[in-house]
């Protein structure tokens, strides 16, 4: 019985399907008459390398940071980062909120600002190496209520 429902119920869509998949255009022939694209053209598609660079800048390191010059430690995630300007501001404003709140732990320490990725980079690994530090985390303001 679950096998003729699932006849009815599939086959049709299934074949549906395939004229759907033959009707665009990448039969044989029109794979064949489409023009070879030359090497000039292709080289109008390549980033140029200053470009690159500024496109690299925004990739996505994690799913809350894209990648920058910023260094900061994220005492939540407790792991050194180095952020695009826009993740460097987050940090702050986590850090100030975390402060007007009296929270014991901040949420994040924003470190220094770097005049490139790679020198952000090697500082980042140093760090790393060493025992992270929890200072960068500790509330030393924090107001103790009775």
């Amino acid at each position: 019985m679950k096998l003729i429902l699932y006849v009815l119920i599939f086959v049709p869509f299934f074949a549906l399907q395939a004229e759907d998949d033959m009707s665009d255009d990448t039969s044989l022939e029109a794979v064949v008459e489409k023009p070879v694209e030359t090497i000039e053209e292709t080289k109008k598609k390549v980033i140029p390398s200053e470009e690159f660079s500024e496109k690299q800048q925004q990739w996505r390191i994690s799913w809350k940071y894209l990648r920058g010059a910023n260094l900061i430690y994220d005492c939540k995630k407790r792991h050194f980062a180095c952020v695009n300007n826009d993740n460097f501001e987050v940090c702050k404003e986590e850090r100030e909120e975390s402060f007007r709140l009296n929270k014991t732990v901040l949420a994040c320490a924003p470190l220094k600002t770097y005049k490139d990725i790679g020198e952000c980079e090697k500082e980042q690994k140093e760090l790393v190496a060493k025992v992270p530090s929890k200072k960068f985390c500790v509330n030393h303001r924090k107001k103790i209520i009775d």
